[in-house]
């Protein structure tokens, strides 16, 4: 991918330009893939597109749904960011949607989560901490962003702009 020539591009259209992609893995789903969302012209890879959302799944209910692609610009955003500076990993969901009945099950879960409206995801990466991976969340300043440095996790969502430790 080519970066735009304009110089006085914003850093995150440089990041998110020509086709997006993601490497997810996900370990309760035997998910280890390269997934293209947004093909070369900027319209949507409906097959990979379908296969991100798959991956993103309540995998307790089996059900997916439609996820935020604005959510998953800020992932491949992250993930182009970290292959610039040569690091590669995949990015570990660790929950993705969740049916409303799964949420309420789940304990500390905001009763109106954006979890169950596909516009959240709970990540790690491996070999970056928390807190780097939540400040590069955060720079994208397209939602919320909450550090669970405990349980090595960060919340990302599209919802307004917030962050907090949990």
């Amino acid at each position: 991918t080519q970066p735009p020539q304009d110089v006085n591009a914003d850093w995150r259209s440089v990041l998110l330009s020509g086709t997006r992609d993601l490497w997810l893995k996900r370990r309760e789903a035997g998910i280890d893939a390269r997934l293209q969302y947004v093909n070369g012209q900027g319209g949507l890879d409906i097959d990979g597109y379908t296969n991100v959302c798959k991956a993103l799944r309540d995998v307790h209910a089996g059900v997916a749904v439609y996820m935020s692609v604005d959510l998953l610009d800020i992932l491949c955003g992250i993930q182009r960011w970290l292959i610039h500076y040569g690091y590669t990993a995949p990015i570990i969901i660790t929950s993705g949607y969740r049916t409303p009945e799964r949420n309420r099950s789940i304990e500390g879960a905001a009763r109106n989560s954006l979890h169950t409206k596909g516009m959240a995801v709970d990540i790690r990466i491996p070999g970056v901490s928390t807190q780097i991976l939540g400040r590069m969340a955060q720079m994208f300043q397209r939602g919320g962003v909450g550090f669970y440095m405990n349980k090595d996790f960060v919340h990302i969502d599209v919802g307004r702009v917030r962050y907090w430790k949990g």
